[in-house]
């Protein structure tokens, strides 16, 4: 089945539409300009997006006229409307560099202040702000090392240099990180959300990883000399969680 592009913008990612041709609910002629498509983005009737399209003045019956043709006679499997990256289009009567966009049913940006929920709930159309996630490195220097919940984020580098002898990695107890988890995007505290970290052993001496008060370290728990380790950190209650060496 052919489907329709189109990109308004001068990055493609960002604001390019493609959508099938059994989307498309009409193509409307507002003014001597623009020419605007109706479609839906789903099978209700109410989620619709109109895509406006700047044309040549009074063609409106010449582009619906190539559009037809297209559908019919095209041998490409994509009709590009508009493509604003690079300035090129299926029709004659279209003006890539003058076109506007506009989207008609429900939107909702999102930032980067969604890292740090549980949920997200959007309707209609979705545009997203660049999500980088940060990677905080905390670097202990001694044998024995005690983290705090406040340095323990989801996806952290924890850079142990052991020295003088085997030495303890202890990590915060369930109420600390449970505590902290609804402000600080430590730990989203519920049985099917984890916390995951790495920690890395650049020091001499072999650390054994040791559970917080209301933590159960499952498995092995020794990371020797120069290796590294993914934690997990699973709740198991309200009160309890299991760590994970992998």
């Amino acid at each position: 089945m052919k489907s329709l592009y189109i990109n308004v913008t001068s990055n493609a990612q960002d604001g390019a539409h493609c959508f099938t041709l059994d989307k498309l609910w009409a193509i409307e002629c507002t003014g001597t300009t623009n020419a605007v498509f109706h479609s839906y983005a789903s099978a209700i009737d109410s989620d619709a997006d109109e895509f406006t399209v700047k044309i040549d003045s009074g063609k409106f019956k010449e582009f619906c006229r190539e559009y037809v043709k297209e559908v019919n006679f095209g041998k490409k499997p994509q009709i590009v409307v508009i493509d604003a990256e690079n300035d090129v289009s299926s029709f004659q009567n279209v003006n890539t560099s003058t076109n506007a966009h506009a989207v008609a049913s429900s939107s909702v940006t999102i930032s980067t202040s969604v890292l740090n929920t549980n949920t997200l709930s959007a309707t209609g159309n979705s545009t997203f702000d660049a999500i980088i996630k940060e990677t905080v490195i905390i670097d202990v220097d001694s044998t024995n090392a005690t983290i705090t919940a406040a340095q323990v984020r989801d996806g952290s580098l924890l850079v142990h240099t052991s020295v003088t002898g085997a030495g303890t990695f202890t990590l915060p107890s369930n109420d600390d990180l449970k505590s902290t988890g609804s402000t600080g995007g430590q730990m989203a505290y519920a049985s099917n959300n984890a916390l995951k970290f790495y920690y890395v052993n650049d020091g001499d001496q072999t650390v054994t990883v040791t559970a917080g008060t209301g933590g159960t370290v499952v498995g092995t728990a020794s990371v020797v000399s120069g290796a590294n380790a993914t934690i997990l950190v699973v709740p198991t209650s309200d009160s309890t969680h299991n760590i994970y060496l992998f």
